[in-house]
């Protein structure tokens, strides 16, 4: 199977006096980029998340699509650093957030860190598409009942009929979002259901459940456009 991107990742564009480009650039930019395991080089399209250029100095999160896919089979993981190039020159370093291509996929697990995660979520919600969740509903919100016994159960229920992938995102603030196993969601959530909003995230970015403090939830996915 071809994948259209194999990782995402966030990105920093290094300032002109850094040493970085003279000027900005557009998504679909394909610099080359070194991982630090390896002198091998490879073409890196950067496609952007919710930005059609970027400047010198600017942060970004960006799918990308490596030429060698082959060369570096099973030796990429979340949070992985590189640097991207323009000839011998680094003009930017990145963090990979998520891998998309799972051949690419090295089997050491990793735990992504709060800051990437929160920033995620930021970049992604303006790409999603919120579920209406049946045709009697005005509206794309669900209502729970806190004071309910069976709450809990409900809302795994939910969770584990919306998410395939075992490994869940929860953004939350930039210095407390965190990873965790879909098994063990709720009771790593439920203590922030009266006093947070927060969502929770597939591995790839594109499920969402978001959460309000006033006990409603709601769907959604993240659009192609």
């Amino acid at each position: 199977m071809n994948f259209k991107s194999d990782f995402i990742a966030l990105l920093k564009y290094k300032k002109n006096e850094e040493g970085g480009r003279n000027s900005y650039t557009f998504s679909g930019y394909r610099p080359t980029i070194k991982f630090p395991f390896s002198e091998m080089q490879t073409s890196g399209i950067q496609t952007f998340i919710d930005k059609e250029k970027v400047f010198p100095g600017d942060t970004v999160i960006a799918e990308i699509k490596i030429l060698a896919e082959e060369y570096f089979k099973y030796q990429l993981c979340e949070n992985l650093e590189f640097d991207f190039r323009e000839g011998p020159n680094i003009i930017g370093t990145g963090k990979i957030i998520s891998i998309l291509n799972p051949k690419l996929k090295s089997e050491k697990n990793t735990i992504m860190d709060s800051r990437i995660i929160y920033e995620a979520n930021k970049t992604y919600h303006n790409k999603i598409e919120w579920l209406i969740p049946s045709n009697k509903s005005e509206s794309e919100w669900i209502y729970f009942d806190f004071e309910e016994t069976n709450s809990e159960n409900f809302i795994q229920e939910i969770i584990e009929s919306f998410f395939e992938s075992e490994i869940l995102f929860v953004s939350l603030t930039r210095n407390e979002s965190f990873q965790t196993e879909k098994t063990n969601i709720v009771a790593k959530t439920k203590e922030y259901l009266r006093t947070h909003d927060f969502s929770i995230w597939n591995q790839e970015f594109s499920k969402v459940l978001e959460f309000n403090k006033i006990g409603i939830l709601r769907k959604g996915i993240k659009t192609s456009h």
